[in-house]
């Protein structure tokens, strides 16, 4: 009865254990997926950033290759919000927010390129004054807001899931020692009651 009980506990100590096992594997991912994103945000605004400060380059000097972040963000930007999008396909307010910092990123990549255009015209004063001016910087400013939000939304939700991982692990810790523990009490007992029974045995065959 004992090693009955032994192996009952046994089964059901590496069945907690598996449960607990993919529990913690589910939050490692969910960890996983809001650094991603997290990253993937970072990385955005940093394309803009250097878009911009490449755009200003190019305008003081008239040097093309100041112009390389400017067309790399062309095909590279579009292709982190679409990645953006799919990581947001079940978070309405990211995607309303990412739908409409793409707008706004259309425009300022409109206001640009009216401005290389002005530069390679000759009218350098021109397209200074058009990056110095009030719209471009309201585009910059609503852009750099909503990334603000977004970030500040997935660091909280990463935060929560660094919460769940921590609790998963210290359950599969607690399953795993607490099942552990139980084993060791049980099989002190069956040795016990094993050798209870030994002696017994032995005393009957003596009598």
């Amino acid at each position: 009865g004992a090693i009955g009980v032994i192996a009952l506990v046994s089964v059901l100590t590496s069945g907690a254990v598996l449960i607990t096992a993919d529990q913690l594997r589910d939050a490692t991912d969910a960890r996983s997926r809001s650094n991603q994103l997290i990253r993937a945000l970072d990385g955005f605004r940093a394309a803009m950033l250097n878009q911009e400060t490449g755009l200003r380059g190019y305008l003081i000097t008239g040097i093309d290759s100041y112009l390389l972040p400017f067309n790399t963000a062309q095909v590279t930007m579009p292709a982190a919000a679409e990645r953006l999008r799919g990581a947001f396909k079940d978070n309405r307010s990211q995607l309303q927010r990412l739908e409409t910092m793409e707008q706004l990123f259309k425009a300022k990549l409109a206001e640009m390129d009216e401005t290389i255009k002005m530069r390679r015209n000759g009218d350098g004063v021109g397209a200074v004054a058009t990056v110095q001016g009030d719209r471009g910087r309201i585009l910059m400013e609503r852009i750099r807001t909503l990334l603000g939000e977004m970030e500040r939304e997935e660091r909280d939700r990463a935060a929560s899931r660094r919460e769940a991982w921590d609790a998963s692990v210290q359950q599969t810790v607690a399953v795993i020692w607490g099942g552990s523990a139980l084993l060791l009490v049980l099989t002190a007992v069956a040795a016990m009651l094993s050798a209870r029974a030994y002696r017994a045995g032995k005393t009957e065959e003596w009598l």
